[in-house]
């Protein structure tokens, strides 16, 4: 396993819609273990394929408490969404730093492909169920800063710009 180098806003592979992967075979199943040691290496929650520059319809999750370990989706579908709602402060590895409050469904059924190629559907609630609507959201080219409203997404946008130049400064000394 090997600890991939992430994609940071705004490069253009964060914008694209990724491939349906077809065989879970050994290429796969590397880059679902190395994504997997990216997240760890980061302290990430989740991370999907395009954030280390793959376009492939994969992520992995690994919440503490809520999952019991890594948990790898290929080509997931959100089935259904509960009509309750939950707000979080979510981050993302590609927005270094920057945490905003969004507001997504509690409840989703999900269906996806494990790393062994068998199709399952699962429920899934809260903190998690935050996390796979965000990764589902990079492998569809959607950022999580395009789930807030314009004022409060400019608002999040000049905060990264100015995160950004406080890493590249603090770098330089």
């Amino acid at each position: 396993m090997s600890v991939l180098n992430l994609v940071i806003f705004p490069n253009d592979i964060l914008h694209k819609s990724c491939e349906k992967i077809e065989v879970v075979d050994d290429e796969i199943k590397q880059l679902v273990n190395d994504m997997v040691e990216t997240m760890h290496h980061f302290n990430g929650a989740g991370l999907a394929a395009p954030q280390v520059g793959v376009q492939k319809q994969v992520f992995v999750m690994d919440i503490p408490g809520a999952t019991s370990g890594p948990m790898a989706f290929i080509n997931p579908v959100i089935l259904k969404s509960g009509s309750e709602t939950i707000t979080f402060e979510e981050g993302c590895l590609s927005f270094p730093n920057l945490f905003v409050e969004i507001e997504r469904p509690n409840l989703i059924t999900v269906t996806a492909m494990g790393l062994d190629g068998v199709e399952f559907t699962i429920d899934i609630m809260g903190v998690p169920a935050i996390c796979v609507q965000h990764e589902i959201d990079h492998l569809r080219g959607k950022l999580f800063t395009e789930n807030l409203s314009l004022l409060k997404r400019t608002r999040a946008m000049k905060k990264f710009g100015k995160l950004q130049k406080e890493h590249t400064n603090a770098s330089k000394h």
